[in-house]
């Protein structure tokens, strides 16, 4: 779960957004995504799609736990 709060974190400070902003972008609530971030929660496949589509990257470099730390 680290991995997944890293990367989305790291993207949001790449677009200058905070929760809110995405969670606006994609019309979810801010909780949720600090829910998704924080791995309480694991998104759906749509919502997955959305949060990295808003945030300009793939599913994998937002969600793939198994990928090294940066």
């Amino acid at each position: 779960m680290v991995a997944r709060r890293k990367a989305i974190e790291h993207a949001l400070v790449e677009k200058e957004w905070n929760y809110s902003d995405l969670a606006r972008a994609i019309d979810v609530t801010p909780s949720t995504i600090q829910r998704i971030v924080t791995g309480e929660r694991d998104p759906s496949l749509r919502l997955a799609l959305a949060i990295s589509k808003a945030l300009s990257k793939t599913v994998n470099e937002l969600f793939d736990d198994e990928s090294p730390s940066e």
